[in-house]
């Protein structure tokens, strides 16, 4: 029993948890926006995180999750597999620098990734339905609703660093 005693609890345990408790949070926020329309997919709030921190090692596995969340998405909500994986390429490469050049306001910076978020990834499946010659989605005032609570989401959670 004495050996047992002298035994430390490792911090890094800890993380397990916090890993397990994001993906059952991505698993449920997913099932409740699809049965309930009046609760946002977070395709912003996701896509925000991403871009935010793709270069951040530290944080590698979450963003990972993010990218499997943004697959999930496309899959539940009926839209072309990994358009929004397609989008987040062209917009990290070719947007995202035009967006922090712009201003200087974290904010309006934040507003600009979750609003191009949503707008590409509506583009980007209009995009593939022309190719295909399949009937186009329609932008309705939900789309709206999303992006102004993504906004108001991502103010809270994230801080971008200039």
């Amino acid at each position: 029993m004495q050996t047992l005693s002298y035994m430390r609890r490792s911090s890094s345990d800890q993380k397990y948890l916090k890993t397990f408790l994001f993906a059952v949070f991505i698993v449920f926020i997913q099932i409740l926006s699809s049965v309930y329309t009046i609760i946002p997919p977070l395709l912003g709030l996701f896509f925000c995180y991403i871009v935010i921190n793709i270069d951040n090692k530290e944080k590698i596995f979450f963003v990972t999750l993010s990218f499997l969340y943004l697959i999930f998405f496309d899959l539940n909500k009926g839209f072309y597999l990994f358009s929004s994986i397609v989008f987040f390429i062209v917009f990290y490469y070719f947007i995202e620098q035009k967006i922090q050049n712009f201003t200087n306001c974290g904010n309006c910076i934040l507003t600009g990734y979750v609003v191009t978020a949503y707008l590409g990834h509506f583009a980007v499946n209009n995009l593939a339905s022309y190719v295909l010659n399949l009937p186009f989605y329609h932008l309705g005032y939900e789309y709206i609703y999303y992006i102004l609570f993504d906004c108001f989401f991502s103010y809270v959670l994230f801080e971008v660093k200039r």
